[in-house]
């Protein structure tokens, strides 16, 4: 659970792409979307 903070500007709005995906799914893609950046 990062903050929104942290994340970059196009990773705030998957969540507004993705309203009908279920909150567990979106912390799956949030998570992995950052992972590669913190690499």
């Amino acid at each position: 659970n990062a903050p929104a903070s942290v994340l970059a500007p196009s990773d705030v709005d998957i969540p507004l792409q993705l309203k009908g995906i279920s909150v567990e799914q979106l912390d799956f893609v949030r998570i992995h979307d950052i992972q590669p950046v913190m690499q």
